[in-house]
């Protein structure tokens, strides 16, 4: 493990900022990918898959020793090939979805105008955002398709390989149990805490009705699965 690169697959919206925060400042600034510089060139965002699959920052993986970013598992073939040792948060999927949703609706001046539902049936952010994202972050193949059981199945043998699995709803336990794991101290700050998160102002200001709920769970019943698995993986005895 000495010399493998970590590599932290952020799926949106389950603590992921908090947690590079926390990561990224146990690191060099040239030893990561993307490091400040790149986002900041970027206006504050993960260079795109796009950029990545064009090889537009190629010369700037060398070397690096932490990779992350909102990069499902099939984007791997686009990095340099190293055997990473893979990181993740997984969040309770209905909460997730209910995250994911307002803050597309507060930072997104596109869909701004519309309510949460509208949002969540939108035709272009339907697949690709809201139907099971946490199983399609880790499919080998394209994440736009139809999902199915053994596809689950697959995602499931496809996590109990990665280095590191966190729980959002237990952000400090879980690193806690990473600290433990790598034998270091990752001096998390306390502003980066994801509790303190939950509730905020900003995402108390909009009613969730049954009917949504109802609609965002039957989206997300591979994900209910996989979050569940996740928690038994993430436990430490």
């Amino acid at each position: 493990m000495e010399n493998t690169p970590f590599f932290f697959i952020h799926i949106p919206k389950t603590a992921g900022t908090s947690f590079w925060k926390t990561l990224v400042e146990n690191y060099d600034n040239n030893q990561i990918f993307p490091n400040d510089k790149i986002i900041r060139v970027n206006k504050g965002a993960y260079p795109s898959i796009q950029d990545i699959r064009k090889n537009k920052y190629k010369k700037h993986y060398i070397g690096k020793s932490l990779f992350y970013g909102h990069y499902p598992l099939y984007t791997m073939k686009f990095f340099p090939r190293h055997e990473y040792a893979f990181m993740t948060f997984f969040r309770d999927p209905v909460e997730r979805t209910i995250s994911h949703l307002k803050h597309i609706k507060l930072h997104n001046s596109n869909y701004s105008m519309l309510s949460l539902k509208e949002i969540f049936e939108h035709r272009e952010l339907r697949i690709s955002q809201f139907d099971n994202l946490q199983t399609r972050y880790f499919l080998k193949g394209n994440p736009s398709f139809l999902l199915r059981y053994n596809n689950l199945k697959v995602v499931k043998r496809t996590i109990k390989g990665l280095f590191f699995i966190g729980i959002s709803e237990e952000f400090e336990k879980s690193i806690s149990n990473l600290e433990a794991k790598m034998n270091i101290n990752l001096n998390v700050r306390k502003d980066n805490v994801f509790q303190k998160k939950i509730g905020s102002q900003t995402e108390s200001n909009f009613n969730i009705d049954e009917e949504l709920i109802f609609k965002i769970y039957k989206a997300n019943i591979y994900d209910i699965e996989l979050y569940n698995f996740a928690r038994d993986l993430s436990k430490v005895d």
